[in-house]
Order: C-alpha cells, then sequence, then structure tokens
C-alpha cells in the first residue's frame, strides 16, 4: 500500500472512530446538551450533574420554560423538587434553576438566561422564588484579580450580559460546548459512566424539571450512617465560618442588599411575584451558629433583609420574605446515633441539606391558601414583616432553649464541637 493510500485509510478510519465517538456521546447525552430521550436503564439518569451542572442547566432550561423559577444553592437544588404535590396548580411548570455551589448573582443570571430564552408559545414565567443563605452573606476575603476562568466560561454560555443585552461571544461558547461535548475523551468517559450508573441503584440526577435528585446522598447516608455526615458539615462549617463576619452587624444597615436589590428590579421588571425564602437548617446548625458567635448577626440578618422587602413593597414592588430559619419540629428532628446506619431521617440530610419531604411543606407553607404545614405537626416558617419581626425573633429564641432542654446530650455535643475547636468556651 502507498503511502498516501495509507494515510487516507487512516484518515477514514479516524474520522469513522470521531463519528462513533460522536453519535454514541449524542445518544447518552451525559451533559443535556441535546433534546434526545432519556431511556429508563440506559441514560435517563444523568450523574455527570455532579460536575458539569452548570453546563446542563444552561441548555436544559431553555427547553422548559416554565411558570415558577427557583434559584438558589445546593439547598434548594435539593429541597425544592419542582414535582412536589404542595405546588399549586397556577404555578406549575416549575423549573429549578438551583446550583451547586452558588449564590443569588449566579442565580440570577440563569434567570435572566432562561426568560430571554423562553419561546413566544411558552407560559409566561410570573413567579421567583429565591433561597436565602445566611452562609452567604457572611463577608468572604476577595480574591486578587478578575473574574476566574469558570466564571468567564459561564458568562459565555449565557444569552444576555448581566445588563441585558445579547451575548455575542454565545455561538463560539457553544460552538465548543458542543465539540467537547460529542468528542472529547471526558464526554466519552461520562458517557460510559451514565450508562453503567443507569443499571445500578440510587444515583445522582439531574431531572427534567431541573430538580437534583437525592440519590447521592442516600449512598452516603446508607455508606456512613446520618451522624457522620451531621459532623462533618458542622466541622466544614467551623472552619469556613470561623473568620467571617456579616458587615454592617453593628446596627448599620446591611451592607449586602446588592444580593436581593437585582432581584427585586428583574422581579419589577418582568413582572413576577418575588419569593424570598431564609432557608431551614437542623437545630445543631443553628446552635453552631450561636456558639460561635454569629447569633447576633444572624438575627440582624433577618431584620435587614425584612427592613429591605419591606421598603420594597412600600414602593408598589410585589415581594414577600418568609422565615424558615428557626427551631420548629421538623428542624429539631434527632439525628440518629454514631454508627448507626439503618435509621433513616425525615427532614434532613445534614445539617443544612433538607429534605424533599420538608421542601414539599415549604411549599405549602409559602403557596398554599392556609398556610398549613401539613403532616409536620406544626407550622413552620413566619412570612416576616416589620410587625411580627421582634415576635418572631423571641420565638426562636425559646424554642432554641427547649430545644436545648428537649435533647440535651445533643445540644452538649455541639456546644463541645465549637470548644473543641476554638477558644469560645
Amino acid at each position: 500500500m502507498s503511502p498516501r493510500r495509507y494515510l487516507l485509510a487512516l484518515a477514514c478510519m479516524a474520522g469513522l472512530i470521531a463519528a462513533l465517538f460522536a453519535g454514541f456521546n449524542a445518544w447518552v447525552n451525559p451533559y443535556l446538551l441535546f433534546d434526545t430521550a432519556r431511556i429508563p436503564g440506559f441514560n435517563a439518569k444523568k450523574p455527570a450533574v455532579e460536575t458539569r451542572e452548570r453546563l446542563m442547566k444552561s441548555y436544559e432550561a431553555l427547553r422548559r420554560p416554565a411558570r415558577t423559577l427557583v434559584i438558589g444553592s445546593s439547598r434548594t437544588d435539593l429541597g425544592l423538587d419542582p414535582a412536589a404535590p404542595a405546588w399549586p396548580e397556577g404555578l406549575r411548570p416549575v423549573y429549578n434553576l438551583s446550583l451547586v455551589g452558588s449564590g443569588t448573582e449566579t442565580g440570577l443570571r440563569f434567570a435572566q438566561h432562561m426568560v430571554a430564552g423562553r419561546p413566544a408559545s411558552a407560559p409566561v414565567a410570573d413567579t421567583l422564588l429565591v433561597g436565602l443563605d445566611f452562609e452567604n452573606f457572611l463577608a468572604v476575603p476577595k480574591a486578587a484579580g478578575g473574574p476566574s476562568a469558570a466564571t468567564l466560561e459561564l458568562e459565555a454560555r449565557l444569552l444576555v450580559r448581566p445588563d441585558g443585552q445579547v451575548n455575542d461571544q454565545r455561538m463560539q461558547q457553544v460552538l465548543l460546548d458542543h465539540v467537547a461535548g460529542l468528542l472529547s475523551l471526558d464526554a466519552l468517559i461520562d458517557s460510559t459512566h451514565t450508562v453503567l450508573a443507569n443499571r445500578r441503584g440510587p444515583q445522582p440526577d439531574l431531572e427534567g424539571n431541573g430538580h437534583l435528585s437525592e440519590g447521592r446522598f442516600q449512598q452516603w447516608a446508607q455508606a456512613d450512617g446520618f451522624a457522620t455526615l451531621f459532623r462533618q458539615k458542622n466541622v466544614q462549617a467551623m472552619q469556613t465560618l470561623a473568620h467571617r463576619e456579616l458587615a454592617g452587624v453593628d446596627g448599620a444597615p446591611l451592607a449586602e442588599p446588592s444580593k436581593i436589590r437585582p432581584l427585586i428590579e428583574f422581579a419589577t421588571r418582568h413582572r413576577m411575584k418575588l419569593v424570598l425564602a431564609l432557608q431551614p437548617s437542623h437545630a445543631s446548625r443553628l446552635d453552631l451558629l450561636a456558639h460561635m458567635g454569629h447569633w447576633p448577626a444572624y438575627e440582624h440578618w433577618k431584620r435587614a433583609l425584612c427592613a429591605e422587602v419591606s421598603a420594597a413593597r412600600d414602593s408598589g414592588r410585589d415581594v414577600s420574605l418568609w422565615d424558615f430559619g428557626g427551631y420548629e419540629m421538623p428542624m429539631r428532628e434527632p439525628v440518629p446515633a454514631p454508627g448507626d446506619r439503618q435509621s433513616r431521617m425525615r427532614w434532613f440530610w445534614d445539617p443544612v441539606h433538607y429534605s424533599a419531604a420538608l421542601g414539599d411543606q415549604m411549599i405549602r407553607t409559602m403557596f398554599s391558601q392556609d398556610g398549613a404545614a401539613g403532616d409536620a405537626n406544626a407550622p413552620i416558617g413566619v412570612l416576616l414583616t416589620p410587625q411580627n419581626l421582634d415576635a418572631r425573633l423571641q420565638q426562636v429564641r425559646a424554642d432554641q432553649q427547649r430545644y436545648r432542654t428537649e435533647q440535651p446530650a445533643a445540644a452538649a455535643a455541639t456546644r463541645q464541637l465549637v470548644c473543641s475547636t476554638s477558644k469560645r468556651c
């Protein structure tokens, strides 16, 4: 065979292999770049969500027009299921735009992206539900330099820029995404992993409505037990929150209203009802914050947000603020003992990640006509207003003491955990 024919045959073989790789990756569709069918037992579950969620939702969200959008961190991603029975029919369909490891700024950018890409025939989103995490409002030292490469890539992928103008870099990023999604070795590995994972038990998955499945937490709970998950998360919190403070805690206005003002402006511009929800935490996490000295900041955070929302409502904005950051019964759920891998918790996976069951109760509280908390046996959450704020804060303090009395061993363990790693005791 002549060198020329050999090279031609080699090129044809390489092209055939590339075509097979591309076809397999497109069929499995691990990153949701394409609108291909999800086949149970083959590619229905998308475990690549653990590392590619932002990529996946930037494409999938445009195919899932919704009347209600949910944005927030991994807590809302996991806990607020768009398929929950509690959603009123008038708010459906719901899409969960929450992202692991993100705050309100990134969530707002995805909401802008999704609204900008809405087909004319699709329902108009008229409700925006935002989960707010206290930890995300604590000051973090800013890193030197400009935006990270990941941030620049994310911005290039969205339909519009922060100012609402068309993003003229998007087509180039879309091309790069599709080439990588079809021909890269990473895509082939993730496609293979997707097929194998679909033949196993509970797995991480990005469901069609944007909800992050509880599969990974189910695996962790079965392998390690809830006590280990709770301790690990609380130890991590002590490390990350030890040197953070809430700006303006000494009575000055909250220095971070910029985190919610753009949300209010966006919702007003698009005639959306804005619902802000202060996320629930397990009683052990609330006690941890208290023993770390963050309780005054926690209450100031609620006061500042309440004042901000009240001012917005006084100016005619359709915005409400719900406080789920208390010691109601689900938040006081006992944690199984160390070494217990059989017992299951109903309301929490760890101190901050609540279950879809608790999320269902939150939805019922915020959107049902009677505001009942269903089978939680007690109302959860309070619609915060300037008129009831002080009473709510006082009630949470009283419930805190009640928890410490009801579960003295658990409360003492949290205090000891803080004492063992700090000088506050």
